[in-house]
């Protein structure tokens, strides 16, 4: 299978998890200036989709970065779902 996508934008840039989640990638999504986690990217079952969780209720996203995370969310399920 060819490498998974990654999500680079003017802001952050993903980084796969070394194990699985549920049978599939797992992703953290960092912040470039201080390299914090910022959210999670995980297969979520119950959907049949790929989403993302923040990794603190005091993380602020702007629409920039939401959309890039939204974008990473549906070419990972566009993938698995073929």
């Amino acid at each position: 299978m060819a490498e998974w996508p990654e999500i680079e934008s003017r802001f952050m840039f993903s980084l796969r998890h070394p194990e699985d989640f549920d049978g599939r990638p797992l992703f953290g999504v960092m912040n470039k200036r201080q390299r914090t986690l910022l959210a999670e990217v995980f297969w979520y079952a119950p959907w049949r989709q790929f989403c993302f969780r923040t990794a603190s209720s005091k993380v602020v996203i702007s629409y920039e970065c939401a959309e890039s995370l939204a974008a990473f969310c549906r070419e990972l399920t566009e993938r698995v779902k073929g």
